[in-house]
């Protein structure tokens, strides 16, 4: 890096280090600006009369399974877990919790991480909108960047020993192909097996107008989409059966649903095993706090729900029927597991049954579900 180049474009930057697994960078001896070299998510450790050297922080390219590292690494990124407990009988006895012998599975939960790294793929218009997003939206609680989380998260998230990853949608900001390709790094750490329900954010190509990257391509790419521990698809539904339990996933909840996506439901219903519903978008079951509380963070008009009130998401007879499904009080779902308001309700559907809408991800927050007998 030259004093010529003027601060090149900060997110190739970043991009390139991740890409290239940089460790130090070094530079002219010219000041460069705090704030630039705190977005590269660098530190300067030696200057001479004509070179700078930084170090690259939080560059965790490998997986790292040394214990006290990891939980380092957990406590620089802000990492807060939260304890989920569903009991797949429907008695969610508060007595059980804990309780090694009534627990079955555990599962961590990701959502709403918003990594977000690069440019391309994308026009002119948005470059200030972009550039807004990457400075100062999605940051943890010790003021870590999204994409930073993500390489931290992925580095040490097998160390957790959970029976499989539950990824709730929005862990990419847009669709380009570097951020995906830098996504899908850090997929290849991971060894887990992991369920990842698509949303808006993940496949939508937003910030291109002139149809060099489009919606279609983002989707190509989704297809392409891998995992050393595998379980990941692209379905319209996905189905991870257990002997006990069955976790299905709605992907691409942001959007209606179709007739072959309801038919798999359907069989999934069919099987009659206890059902915990993973998807982005939150239901409306009926629970006027949740209702009220997404008109008032949305737009002060609409519920950010799906459903027949006055809710963001109507649902056309396709979707309506699954959503029927799901909230009918005979329905074999005993916890619904959401995120996509960007904050944490508990909301009662009936009897023990819970929706859960998570804490995103981007601030830190990873739920720890445990299924129980």
């Amino acid at each position: 890096m030259h004093e010529s180049d003027e601060y090149p474009e900060v997110m190739s930057i970043k991009a390139d280090i991740i890409r290239k697994q940089i460790d130090y960078i070094c530079t002219e001896a010219v000041d460069l600006p705090e704030e630039y070299i705190s977005l590269l998510g660098c530190s300067e450790i030696g200057a001479t009369h004509n070179y700078k050297v930084y170090k690259v922080l939080n560059n965790h390219y490998a997986p790292v399974s040394n214990e006290l590292e990891a939980k380092q690494i957990a406590t620089d990124t802000g990492l807060q877990i939260r304890d989920i407990y569903v009991s797949l009988s429907g008695q969610n006895d508060a007595d059980s919790y804990g309780n090694s012998e009534n627990e079955l599975s555990t599962f961590l939960v990701l959502n709403d991480l918003h990594t977000l790294m690069t440019t391309d793929d994308t026009t002119s218009e948005f470059a200030t909108d972009i550039s807004g997003r990457f400075t100062g939206m999605f940051r943890t609680n010790t003021g870590m960047a999204s994409e930073d989380a993500w390489q931290n998260i992925s580095a040490i998230i097998d160390n957790y020993k959970a029976d499989g990853i539950l990824m709730a949608g929005d862990m990419v900001d847009f669709a380009s192909s570097t951020n995906y390709e830098l996504f899908q790094m850090g997929l290849n750490k991971i060894q887990t097996p992991i369920l990842y329900t698509r949303a808006d954010h993940d496949v939508s190509a937003w910030y291109n107008s002139d149809g060099s990257y489009t919606n279609e391509d983002a989707q190509v790419a989704h297809n392409s989409f891998t995992s050393a521990g595998g379980n990941v698809s692209n379905d319209e539904i996905l189905v991870w059966e257990f002997d006990e339990y069955i976790i299905l996933g709605w992907n691409n909840s942001c959007f209606q649903m179709n007739s072959s996506a309801l038919a798999k439901a359907r069989e999934a219903f069919a099987k009659n095993k206890p059902i915990i519903l993973v998807t982005h978008v939150p239901l409306d079951a009926g629970d006027d706090g949740l209702y009220e509380s997404s008109i008032s963070a949305y737009d002060g008009v609409h519920a950010k729900l799906w459903g027949d009130r006055n809710c963001y998401y109507q649902p056309d007879d396709i979707t309506r029927q699954f959503i029927n499904m799901c909230l009918d009080k005979n329905s074999q779902v005993r916890s619904i597991i959401c995120g996509h308001l960007h904050y944490q309700y508990d909301a009662p559907v009936h009897d023990d049954v819970m929706e859960y809408v998570l804490a995103p991800s981007f601030q830190g927050s990873m739920c720890r579900l445990h299924i129980l007998k």
